[in-house]
């Protein structure tokens, strides 16, 4: 059952790669950076939600914002997408701003089309991801941007 409370056997798991997260030494720039992000997924899969993390970071590398997926709890929402919930409310938080040019956008999975094409719509310069979604994400998946969503994406870097 979707957003159903987990069972005690993966909850240890998670708590157990939460642990995992907070020890983990910073390698690369990225790391500390994607560090965030799946403890974010961490505290989404244990919410019930699809274990999906996001922030958003400024030009100097400020973390400005963090999410994560709500599509099952605390209700359903079929656009509750970690990237999609970042972005929104920083749009809502931001009203005077046009376009997030500049910006990153950090997840611990690869963006799902619908997502890539909000992303686009944002302006957000460059998106990271930890891990690919096989076969279903929107930059390595089976389908490739529209002509119109690609000749939009051609500043950005995915």
């Amino acid at each position: 059952m979707r957003g159903a409370p987990i069972g005690a056997d993966i909850r240890r798991q998670l708590d157990g790669y939460a642990v995992e997260l907070k020890e983990h030494r910073v390698v690369a720039a990225d790391d500390e950076l994607s560090r965030v992000a799946v403890a974010s997924a961490v505290v989404a899969g244990l919410e019930g939600n699809a274990a999906v993390g996001a922030l958003l970071v400024d030009p100097e590398g400020g973390v400005l914002l963090s999410e994560r997926n709500q599509m099952f709890v605390p209700y359903f929402r079929s656009d509750g997408h970690a990237e999609m919930v970042l972005l929104s409310r920083y749009e809502e938080d931001h009203r005077g701003t046009s376009d997030l040019r500049g910006h990153t956008l950090v997840t611990s999975l690869e963006p799902c089309e619908m997502c890539m094409v909000r992303i686009i719509n944002s302006g957000v310069s460059m998106v990271r991801y930890v891990a690919s979604d096989l076969g279903k994400g929107g930059i390595n998946g089976p389908n490739t941007l529209a002509p119109h969503w690609a000749a939009l994406a051609a500043y950005q870097d995915f």
